[in-house]
């Protein structure tokens, strides 16, 4: 079986080919929307990832992620932005690492962006950064637009990728997080978290106002809203409603 840099090289894309597309875009860019392109390297690697995913291939992609059993539209997009090992672009502010610098660019505007440049709901006052994330915030949690219904039961949600997950988790019975270290298996990776962090690191989650401890993040939000006066909701989130 061919392997892709054979594939490519078949079909005339040699890293000559790749610089020759490069300086096209580069010139579309600047003429075309007066935007100026980023360098080659980081072009290249999206180029490059762009190509491996219409490359053709001799074996089906049944959408099934091997390392976490979730299924997905864009398989290998996924498991490079979630399970790749090799991620080069590090984040200066903490301990976060991406496989693709556009990845550290997505996790630098949401976790660590300048106050002034957050949107704020008019409602809550719940902070994000970007518009799109506000606006799903606003129809998700004030608006309540439900748009998917669950073929087996009474549930509404917000986003399909949400009901998919109710469904596989709620009523197919298939339990894809397993506990690498004592072999327990669960529905959804929150309970996984939780479940290794209680049983098999002895933490627990901390009220940094009174000391209080709970077995899950959503009790301490709770404790904190009822007893401080904090709000539940997160700063920063990415978009999964």
């Amino acid at each position: 079986m061919q392997s892709i840099s054979e594939r490519k090289k078949e079909a005339g894309e040699t890293d000559k080919e790749m610089w020759n597309i490069y300086l096209n875009l580069r010139k579309l860019a600047f003429h075309a929307f007066n935007q100026k392109l980023r360098d080659y390297p980081t072009v290249k690697q999206h180029l490059v990832y762009a190509d491996r995913e219409r490359l053709p291939s001799n074996k089906k992609d049944p959408g099934i992620c091997p390392h976490c059993g979730e299924h997905f539209r864009r398989l290998q997009q996924h498991i490079l932005y979630k399970h790749t090992v090799d991620k080069p672009f590090k984040c200066t502010e903490c301990d976060f690492a991406h496989a693709l610098a556009r990845g550290l660019k997505g996790h630098m505007r949401s976790a660590h962006a300048n106050e002034e440049d957050l949107k704020i709901c008019h409602i809550c006052f719940y902070k994000t950064s970007s518009n799109q994330n506000l606006k799903t915030h606003i129809e998700a949690k004030h608006e309540k637009v439900r748009n998917f219904e669950c073929p087996q039961c009474d549930l509404k949600f917000y986003a399909k990728a949400t009901m998919v997950h109710h469904i596989k988790a709620a009523h197919s019975g298939i339990k894809s997080h397993k506990c690498e270290q004592c072999g327990m298996s669960f529905s959804w990776n929150d309970q996984l978290t939780q479940h290794i962090r209680l049983v098999h690191e002895g933490k627990k989650y901390s009220c940094e106002f009174c000391g209080s401890e709970y077995h899950s993040a959503k009790s301490l939000r709770n404790h904190k809203f009822k007893n401080h006066g904090i709000d539940k909701t997160r700063k920063y989130k990415y978009d999964d409603v």
